[in-house]
């Protein structure tokens, strides 16, 4: 990923990534976003540059990344801090970011995610709903108060979700905010 130029790729909507999790996570070294594995982060917003500069800012117009929760907490929370400031120099207009357990989702098992997406449509971006991330604003459901047998996979969501089913931590940056003063 570190050879790919933004520039030469075709334009797209949206830019999907993940980065290895293995300095952020809390079984791993905690480097951080410095670490030698979790740094690729970068090359990511370099690529979404590259391609922005190249469309004249028009693509993409989302991007989509997930991550471990332990990204919220290395290096005393400025992991996340500092994602977040990549992401509006970029030119992101809102960027949202939620915290999504598997188990929730049909998967037997828990594994959350952290999901960050940011907007960089200024057209788009003034009509994002808030929030951005449809799911339930309640915390965390016991699965052993529910009285349903939940049957669902993963790709029917539509059944899955609950209205208080998902464990949320949410933020967001609103269209002009500057960089550091996130919700």
């Amino acid at each position: 990923v570190s050879e790919v130029n933004g520039a030469d790729l075709p334009p797209v909507d949206v830019i999907t990534y993940g980065f290895p999790c293995q300095d952020l996570s809390v079984a791993g070294a905690r480097a951080g976003l410095d670490g030698d594995r979790s740094n690729l982060f970068f090359q990511a917003v370099r690529i979404i540059k590259e391609m922005r500069q190249a469309t004249n800012g028009r693509y993409p117009t989302f991007a989509v990344a997930d991550n471990v929760p332990g990204l919220l907490n290395a290096d005393g929370g400025s992991a996340m801090a500092r994602l977040l400031d990549a992401l509006a120099e970029a030119g992101a207009l809102v960027i949202e970011w939620c915290v999504v357990d598997a188990q929730w989702f049909g998967v037997p098992q828990r594994r959350r995610r952290v999901f960050v997406t940011a907007c960089f449509d200024s057209g788009i971006a003034g009509r994002c709903p808030d929030p951005l991330f449809p799911v339930a604003s309640r915390g965390a459901r016991n699965p052993a108060e529910s009285d349903e047998e939940r049957q669902e996979v993963a790709g029917t969501l539509g059944g899955s979700i609950g209205a208080d089913g998902i464990q949320r931590i949410t933020g967001t940056l609103a269209a002009g905010a500057h960089p550091g003063s996130y919700n």
